[in-house]
């Protein structure tokens, strides 16, 4: 083969290529060292960390031996617990024909324009936990309506699922906080609505506020008539005591949601909690018995008692006059 004096003098690659024997290696992924592939593994997510358990012995094998996200093995723990149960499948009835998709990481985005900081067990159950295993009717992606009639599905909580308002824009709340160290001067903290019941009945809140970080990440429940169902009141010095607020205290998302299974498995081991088709299955698109709908957009009244009610002004409200007259009232 011929060349001329131009392809002769051009450096490799801008002419005619030398004649060198390339040898080709593909590298498969068994053939990684074990520990790349447990530091893979390591970044999993949640859903995809249980899917590869299905994809062959070997990945089954080395699944559990990767170093896991804490909080990830909590809601490891919480689904195999879940699905373990015998019961299981009958607490997904409901949850099953009524979950919607929403867009998770828009939910999380509207909260952090809110606040800066979110509890990282309910960041990463929002953007992980799959969405047929929500728990205690509390879900972005379930019904926002009144259910009143418990008696027609005992797998199903009374009151209203607040998650489901806003899905994809959920509003933060300003709570009332009082504490002895600020000497039981009210204060408005950030706060997430999730569940509300009938008068002061189920109230549930997930605290956003870091100032007391003992505050933070937790979930209070307002369950009797006398206390008040806008307000967290603290008896002792929260920087140096145990943190004792009125009502159930958790010590934060994943403990909550762990609650709430025991009380779902209870009831579907209860004989008695039997659901039929024509009143424990609702439709996405049907109001159904027991349900009332709720018109939107919903506005706050201070201290309001009907689950269907915001009973807080939204956070970014909380400097403004009609909220700072609110307080003042509370006072």
């Amino acid at each position: 083969m011929s060349t001329t004096m131009d392809e002769k003098h051009m450096p490799h690659g801008q002419g005619a290529c030398p004649n060198v024997q390339v040898e080709s290696h593909t590298t498969c992924f068994r053939d990684l060292p074990t520990e790349i592939i447990l530091h893979i593994f390591s970044f999993l997510e949640l859903k995809p960390y249980i899917i590869s358990h299905g994809v062959c012995k070997e990945w089954k094998r080395l699944l559990p031996l990767a170093e896991m996200h804490p909080i990830r093995k909590r809601l490891l723990d919480l689904y195999r617990l879940m699905v373990g149960t015998p019961n299981f499948a009958r607490t997904r009835s409901w949850v099953v024909e009524n979950v919607q998709p929403f867009d998770r990481q828009a939910h999380i985005d509207a909260l952090l324009a809110q606040h800066p900081l979110i509890p990282e067990e309910y960041r990463m159950w929002i953007m992980e936990w799959p969405a047929r295993l929500a728990l205690g009717c509390s879900w972005p992606g379930l019904p926002f309506v009144y259910y009143n009639r418990p008696d027609h599905n005992p797998l199903r909580k009374y009151g209203v699922n607040w998650l489901g308002y806003r899905p994809e824009s959920p509003q933060l709340s300003a709570l009332v906080f009082e504490v002895e160290e600020l000497g039981y001067q009210p204060r408005y903290i950030p706060a997430l609505l999730l569940w509300k019941g009938e008068g002061c009945h189920n109230v549930t809140w997930l605290i956003f506020d870091k100032t007391f970080p003992a505050l933070f990440g937790r979930v209070i429940i307002f369950g009797a008539c006398w206390q008040d169902p806008c307000c967290v009141y603290a008896d002792d010095d929260i920087e140096t005591q145990p943190l004792r607020l009125e009502g159930p205290v958790f010590s934060d998302w994943i403990g909550y949601m762990q609650k709430q299974w025991e009380w779902y498995d209870g009831e579907a081991a209860n004989p008695e909690s039997q659901e039929t088709e024509d009143e424990g299955t609702v439709r996405s698109h049907l109001v159904g018995r027991g349900e009332q709908r709720i018109e939107r957009p919903v506005n706050y009244e201070f201290g309001h008692y009907l689950a269907y009610s915001l009973l807080c002004p939204p956070w970014t409200e909380r400097n403004s006059a009609d909220s700072q007259e609110h307080l003042r009232q509370y006072l």
